[in-house]
């Protein structure tokens, strides 16, 4: 795992604004949504010396807004960078679970479980989340299967792989993700 420098950040803000620049002469459309991108942060994870994933963290606010143009990033991202993916996540506070009984608020979306389903749900993204398994085994092991349907081709097998590995460096969560071709798997 190797984990950025003040550096890297720059070299990939000079990197995304070279690739926003080309969406904007391609894409008239994108120009306002592509204005308003900033991140506050980046985490680059080599897999493998082979592979390299690039997790983006990204205001919420801005992820919203940036969801229009962020396919068309990552498809020219991702044709300029061979063996590199990318990944946009909402930057997310977890507050631990004796504060939020504490403060007696009954919402659970600063739990640590729920930011890092929310985690994933922005990592896989435009892809969808079609179906869900937790395998608990007997030497306190706990395995996650995430079924995903990804109609826009843009996740692959070893894109998953890259996201199941960032996920476990980040959060410690063992995920397997599993890219299914039809939804109909889990109707009788």
């Amino acid at each position: 795992m190797q984990v950025e420098t003040e550096r890297d950040c720059k070299k990939y803000s000079k990197v995304f604004e070279i690739i926003f620049d080309s969406l904007k002469h391609k894409y008239s459309f994108l120009n306002e949504t592509i204005n308003l991108f900033k991140f506050k942060f980046l985490r680059e994870f080599n897999i493998k010396n082979k592979y390299y994933i690039i997790i983006v963290f990204i205001p919420l606010n801005v992820l919203k807004k940036f969801r229009k143009a962020q396919l068309y990033f990552i498809e020219e991202f991702e044709r300029k960078f061979l063996n590199t993916s990318i990944s946009f996540v909402g930057l997310r506070t977890i507050i631990p679970l004796k504060y939020q009984m504490s403060a007696n608020k009954k919402t659970y979306k600063k739990s640590f479980t729920n930011v890092a389903e929310e985690f994933v749900k922005d990592a896989i993204f435009p892809a969808v989340i079609v179906g869900k398994r937790i395998f608990f085994y007997a030497n306190n092991e706990t395995i996650y299967k995430i079924f995903i349907k990804d109609c826009s081709n843009c996740i692959n097998s070893i894109k998953s792989n890259l996201i199941s590995e960032s996920l476990y460096n980040l959060f410690s969560i063992d995920l397997d993700i599993e890219i299914i071709k039809e939804t109909n798997l889990f109707l009788p």
